[in-house]
C-alpha cells in the first residue's frame, strides 16, 4: 500500500516535494495506516490497485495507483466507505482538483474551507514537536548567576530566560518609549535558546571570548530556529537579530531587562558572582548602559545599587 500511495502522490499532488514525500512516507507506515480501517481492490494477480482508510464516519485517505485512475476503483472503494463503514465525510486538498471534482461527483459538497493541508498540517506539527523538544536541552546550559533561595547552585539559561521574560511585563512601566510587551518577551524567551550550542559565557569575560562566541551564536540560532516551518522559523530568527542588534524600541527594552536581573540577583547575595569573579564597577555600569535611554528611572536605581555594591566591596572600583 506504501507503494500505490507514494505512486498516488506523485501523480496527483504536485505541491507535494520528494522531501515531502521523504518525511511522510514513515509516518504513514507508523501512524496513518494504523490508525484507519483500510480496505483494497486487488487485480488477478493480488496486486493492490487502490485503498481507502476510514476513522470515525470520515474518509482519511484514498489513493489509486496512477495507471489504475479511471477505470472504477476510485467510486468502488468510496461505495464501500459509505455503505459498509459509515463514511459521511472527507477532507480533500483544492490544489488537487481531479480529487475535488470526484468527491463531488459522488455527491459530497463542500460544507467547510481551511487554509491548511492536513498532510502539511502533520509535517509542520512535527517540525515543531522537534523544536519544543530540542529547547529542553537550555536547561542543561548553567550561567555563573547564584541562585540564592536554592543553596546558591548555578542558574540555567532557562530560568533566566521565563525570570527576564515576566520581568519585562512587571517592569514595562518604567519603559520610556513605547514597547510591545509581548515582542519584548518573545525576544527575551528566544534570546538565550542559541546557547544549546554555543554554550554561556561570562558577562564579563574577555573580549576576545566573546566576539567568538558570536559567530557560535549565529550558526546556533540559524540551526535552531530553522527546526521550526516557515514561517515561524523566519519570525523567531529575525527576532532573535533584532534583539542582539537591539536597534529597536523593543529590543533596547529586552536587553536592559536581561542585564537588570543578574544586577538584582547580585545586589541579594553579598555580590555573587561579582564578588566571586572580581567584577570591576565600570564593567557592570557599561553593561547596564541600555537602561539609561530605554528606562530612566531604572537607570538611576542600578547606579544607587551599583555605587552600594562598590562601598560594601563587593565591586571593584575603578
Amino acid at each position: 500500500m506504501l507503494d500505490v500511495w507514494e505512486n498516488s502522490v506523485r501523480a496527483t499532488h504536485d505541491f507535494i516535494t520528494e522531501d515531502d514525500i521523504a518525511f511522510f512516507k514513515p509516518i504513514i507506515i507508523e501512524q496513518a495506516f494504523p490508525a484507519v480501517t483500510l480496505k483494497c481492490v486487488k487485480d488477478e494477480n493480488g496486486s493492490i490497485l487502490g485503498f481507502i482508510g476510514v476513522h470515525d464516519a470520515k474518509v482519511e485517505m484514498l489513493f489509486i495507483l496512477d495507471q489504475a485512475r479511471g477505470k472504477g476503483i476510485g467510486k468502488l472503494l468510496l461505495d464501500y466507505a459509505i455503505n459498509h463503514l459509515g463514511a459521511v465525510c472527507v477532507d480533500v486538498n483544492e490544489q488537487n482538483p481531479d480529487a475535488v471534482g470526484f468527491y463531488k461527483h459522488m455527491g459530497f459538497k463542500v460544507i467547510s474551507r481551511s487554509p491548511l493541508d492536513g498532510m502539511v498540517l502533520m509535517k509542520d506539527l512535527s517540525q515543531q514537536l522537534d523544536f519544543i523538544l530540542e529547547i529542553d536541552k537550555l536547561k542543561a546550559v548553567y550561567r555563573r548567576t547564584l541562585i540564592q533561595s536554592d543553596n546558591n547552585r548555578f542558574e540555567n539559561s532557562a530560568e533566566h530566560s521565563w525570570h527576564i521574560a515576566l520581568m519585562a511585563h512587571v517592569l514595562s512601566p518604567y519603559a520610556e518609549e513605547p514597547v510591545d510587551t509581548s515582542r519584548v518577551t518573545l525576544m527575551l524567551l528566544l534570546h538565550d535558546i542559541v546557547e544549546i550550542d554555543a554554550g554561556d559565557t561570562f558577562a564579563f569575560d574577555q573580549q576576545a571570548i566573546l566576539e567568538q562566541q558570536s559567530d557560535k551564536e549565529i550558526a546556533a540560532a540559524q540551526r535552531i530556529f530553522g527546526l521550526l516551518p516557515e514561517p515561524q522559523a523566519s519570525t523567531f530568527l529575525s527576532l532573535w537579530q533584532e534583539f542582539e542588534s537591539a536597534e529597536t524600541p523593543d529590543a533596547r527594552f529586552a536587553k536592559a531587562m536581561d542585564r537588570l536581573l543578574p544586577l538584582l540577583q547580585n545586589m541579594r547575595n553579598s555580590g555573587g558572582s561579582w564578588a566571586q569573579h572580581t567584577v570591576h564597577k565600570q564593567q557592570v555600569i557599561n553593561r547596564n548602559k541600555y537602561l539609561e535611554a530605554s528606562a530612566p528611572r531604572l537607570w538611576q536605581f542600578v547606579l544607587e545599587q551599583i555605587e552600594i555594591a562598590t562601598q560594601n566591596g563587593w565591586l571593584i572600583a575603578d
